[in-house]
């Protein structure tokens, strides 16, 4: 059974994805931020050359090149 986020403080809120949400920004953006790696991880896991500097982008950047509401088109 998988272990919940942020109970008990045995260190499972280290595993938990809302780690790389920030408070009070945009929600939109932190989903579109965290799709948007799965993506690149699952295409370099299958043999595409993705660059590291694509997936070591921060929210922040992520947000300055993309902004708080990423249009999807």
């Amino acid at each position: 059974m998988a272990a919940k986020c942020g109970g008990g403080g045995s260190g499972d809120s280290d595993k938990c994805i809302t780690r790389y949400a920030d408070e009070g920004s945009c929600l939109e953006s932190q989903r579109y931020f965290l799709s948007r790696r799965t993506v690149l991880e699952m295409l370099r896991d299958r043999g595409y050359d993705v660059s590291d500097s694509e997936l070591a982008l921060s929210l922040a950047e992520f947000r300055s090149i993309f902004g708080d509401k990423p249009d999807p088109e």
